[in-house]
């Protein structure tokens, strides 16, 4: 009874094997026996046949799954795209009964097989290169009983894009990619967008270290030319740069520097030491520039960050300068307030001595000497002429007066800073 069953069992097994390689055998046999039917009298020159008229409609769509890469210099974007299209060719129509019921087969879209058919002629206006599809790998075009056909193929896109780096680091971008016929009119190939023409990839996206895509929109242009009319469609993707990482490791450090300049005011005046500090503190901004030249995109604009730093480094030699006049006028208050404290100690003398009734004698050259010292002081005291511009420079007489005179200096050197890096800010973010 045992060997009954077990022989049962693997005769159920053996007739369900040779009832699959029979299927396998049928499949294979109907899908080459309808490769070769379809093609037997096909024309990959001619275009395709539709259902009624002459024109051919192909639905387009472009997939973009994420930004491989943004060069500024060679002014071009390349992006991990799929680019699909749909059309009808009537040749390519069967009846599933004739072949064991198959709905689809697939051929080659490659121009150096033996059973590839007709393709569109599709091209990108803005492509870098030698082409949009140049990069992208030839696939099998699946085609349904009815005769509609799908055609995709996957790869790099390279796009040129006209960068403006104005806003740098948080500026946006604009990719235009264009698709069209080049060859054949709209009255012949009628290029139009399938359903969501423009899918940008969420699960499978390829996140870029630099940029993100924040927006996309698509249209439909028509060419006229004297040719004829040209159909094509149009999408558009817009970038944003990651800026905040530059922000925190230049920008913020930078400002902090040229900030720091103000704090000058608290070194002593007329020893040179502010100066020393300043030049310091311009030594330390021209590294920043020179870092930043090597950062900055290759663009003929300008960003508003390259004029800051090159505006905190004016400040700078502002500031040196305003240093530099400043020692010297202490300097030469000190000489006027020395001349003058001599003068009165050596008056002080005199009278000390005609008060007490002594004989003090005083040497010619001694009172020429102080008439002299009194005369030179007088003159320091009157500023000299020179331009109108310093004609301000008259009224600073007193210490107190320089002192004030630096307060003020320092005070609106960091307002200035300060308003220039949050204008800067709102500029770039707006």
């Amino acid at each position: 009874m045992k060997i009954h069953k077990l022989f049962s069992l693997i005769l159920t097994i053996l007739i369900l094997l040779l009832n699959t390689l029979k299927a396998q055998n049928s499949t294979y046999y109907y899908d080459q026996q309808l490769i070769n039917d379809l093609l037997k009298d096909y024309n990959t020159a001619a275009l395709p046949k539709p259902e009624s008229g002459i024109q051919t409609k192909i639905d387009f769509r472009l997939e973009v799954m994420g930004i491989v890469e943004v060069n500024t210099a060679e002014s071009y974007v390349k992006l991990k795209a799929s680019v699909r299209q749909w059309w009808k060719d009537k040749r390519l129509s069967w009846d599933p009964s004739k072949y064991g019921g198959l709905n689809q087969t697939w051929l080659k879209s490659d121009p150096q097989t033996s059973n590839y058919i007709w393709t569109p002629d599709t091209y990108l206006q803005q492509d870098v290169g030698e082409g949009y599809l140049s990069n992208m790998r030839f696939t099998d075009i699946r085609i349904n009983s009815d005769g509609s056909v799908y055609f995709s193929r996957f790869g790099d896109i390279k796009v040129l894009v006209t960068f403006d780096v104005t806003k740098y680091p948080y500026d946006e971008q604009i990719i235009n990619m264009t698709f069209g016929s080049w060859l054949y009119t709209d009255n012949r190939i009628l290029i139009s967008m399938r359903n969501n023409p423009l899918y940008i990839y969420d699960t499978f996206r390829l996140d870029h270290i630099e940029w993100d895509i924040i927006s996309s929109s698509y249209k439909t242009i028509n060419y006229n030319f004297s040719t004829g009319s040209y159909q094509h469609v149009q999408f558009q993707l817009t970038i944003r740069r990651k800026g905040n990482t530059l922000v925190i490791s230049v920008i913020i450090p930078c400002f902090l520097v040229g900030l720091a300049s103000t704090f000058y005011f608290f070194l002593p005046k007329g020893q040179g030491e502010r100066a020393n500090f300043l030049a310091t503190i311009l030594l330390t901004e021209i590294m920043f520039l020179v870092m930043i030249s090597q950062i900055l995109p290759v663009s003929t604009r300008i960003p508003f960050m390259g004029f800051f730093f090159l505006s905190v480094s004016c400040v700078t030699i502002f500031l040196i300068l305003v240093v530099l006049l400043i020692d010297k006028k202490e300097r030469q208050l000190e000489r006027i307030k020395y001349k003058k404290r001599k003068a009165r100690n050596f008056e002080l003398k005199i009278n000390q001595s005609l008060n007490n009734n002594s004989c003090v004698s005083i040497e010619d050259n001694q009172i020429a000497r102080l008439n002299t010292d009194t005369q030179s002081s007088a003159a320091i005291s009157v500023p000299r002429r020179g331009p109108k511009w310093l004609k301000f420079w008259g009224f600073i007489n007193t210490r107190k007066k320089l002192r004030k005179l630096d307060q003020y200096i320092a005070f609106f050197t960091g307002l200035s800073l300060c308003v220039m890096m949050i204008s800067m800010l709102i500029i770039m973010l707006t």
